[in-house]
């Protein structure tokens, strides 16, 4: 647990890590650096577990970020349009939560799920 502790110290990550009895352990961070429009929230059996979810979820080269490339999918998995992640918000419906300045489009920002977006 202290080398992901201190990994996340060197990163400049604010962590809290919540233990509830008889409940899955929580991790809320905040990167110290732009990018995450609100607080990161993973969990896991264990703290250490819950701390391992939280670095995938930050530092992997798969997941969707703000400012990220992306292109916008039909049902079907084809390429419809590209645009631009400008907000990111766990809090709205999953259906909503990436908001994509799309290209050729400036009346105003869409709203996708994540399985309508692949990065590019």
């Amino acid at each position: 647990m202290e080398e992901l502790l201190e990994f996340f110290r060197k990163q400049g990550v604010s962590l809290q890590i919540t233990l509830d009895i008889d409940l899955k352990a929580t991790v809320h961070a905040i990167p110290s650096s732009g990018g995450y429009a609100s607080p990161q929230v993973t969990s896991g059996d264990t703290p250490i577990e819950a701390l391992q979810n939280m670095k995938e979820r930050l530092y992997s080269d798969e997941l969707i970020k703000v400012k990220d490339r992306v292109e916008i999918l039909d049902t079907d998995g084809n390429g419809l349009a590209n645009g631009t992640v400008v907000n990111i918000n766990e809090f709205r419906e999953l259906s909503m939560m990436y908001a994509v300045d799309v290209d050729g489009y400036s009346a105003d920002v869409l709203f996708f799920g994540e399985g309508e977006l692949r990065k590019l």
